[in-house]
């Protein structure tokens, strides 16, 4: 079955029945989102985030599940637990809307919990996560743009500093790199080395910045990116004149012209 993960932000019972009176008195109507994730250690993590309007229209939210799946994640035993902790809580007429991603096991999840919630309260009203869809469709495009990920970037550097056994040595040329994929590698880089990050921090523009880097599960992230490089490019062709080892990082003019275009779209 399922159990609350070890340190997670369970309630004590004292809690959980001051939970159920402040949702029972304060709550007309409710909503949740729901995520999934693997933890570093490979163990599947379900949770569930209450969110409600006081009648004095003070916002409010509460983690009301976050547990371990033991089983195979399917849409139905996701309902099930859903299910459960609005049986626990007292809040099945309240339900009025899930906020997910556009994972297939959340279509199931929904049509499952609907099926069992519509003999009593009202029909369903299912939209789909515009959000998510548009940036499974700039994933798409970055593919398509050699763009590559964080994740490959790392491991590139972890594999360099093995071969050389250190972190001070010139990054190797690759005439299929990318412009986005140049600007993660030389801002991972950065982040490696205190002192090359304080480099960087140390011209006028920068002293408040930090290199940043895209996060595939951070939204946007890979335009906030992008834009910080063109905001600062003169600052990034200073710190890469003091750090021959990585020019071949430094963006072409023309592959900046793209980089702009991509941030217009």
């Amino acid at each position: 079955m399922h159990k609350p993960l070890h340190g997670a932000p369970a309630h004590s019972q004292t809690q959980r029945e001051k939970l159920k009176i402040e949702l029972e008195y304060n709550c007309a109507t409710i909503s949740f989102t729901l995520d999934i994730w693997t933890a570093p250690n490979r163990v599947p993590i379900f949770a569930i985030i209450a969110h409600w309007i006081t009648p004095e229209f003070e916002e409010r939210e509460e983690v009301i599940e976050f547990i371990e799946l033991k089983r195979s994640h399917t849409g139905k035993q996701l309902a099930e637990i859903v299910e459960r902790t609005l049986e626990e809580l007292r809040l099945k007429p309240k339900l009025l809307a899930i906020t997910g991603d556009n994972a297939g096991n959340n279509g199931t999840l929904c049509q499952s919990l609907y099926d069992s919630l519509k003999t009593k309260f009202d029909d369903k009203s299912w939209i789909r996560c515009l959000a998510h869809i548009t940036s499974l469709i700039c994933e798409g495009v970055l593919q398509d743009l050699k763009a590559g990920t964080a994740k490959e970037a790392k491991k590139m550097l972890d594999k360099w500093d093995e071969e050389n056994k250190s972190n001070n040595y010139t990054i190797p040329g690759d005439s299929s790199r990318s412009g986005i994929a140049k600007i993660r590698l030389l801002n991972l880089w950065m982040l490696r080395s205190g002192s090359r990050e304080q480099d960087f921090k140390s011209m006028p523009r920068t002293h408040y910045r930090k290199p940043t880097y895209d996060v595939d599960t951070r939204w946007n992230s890979a335009y906030d990116m992008i834009d910080q490089f063109l905001e600062l490019e003169a600052e990034y062709t200073e710190f890469v004149d003091t750090h021959p080892q990585v020019k071949c990082l430094l963006p072409l003019s023309e592959e900046i012209v793209a980089l702009i275009n991509c941030g217009r779209f």
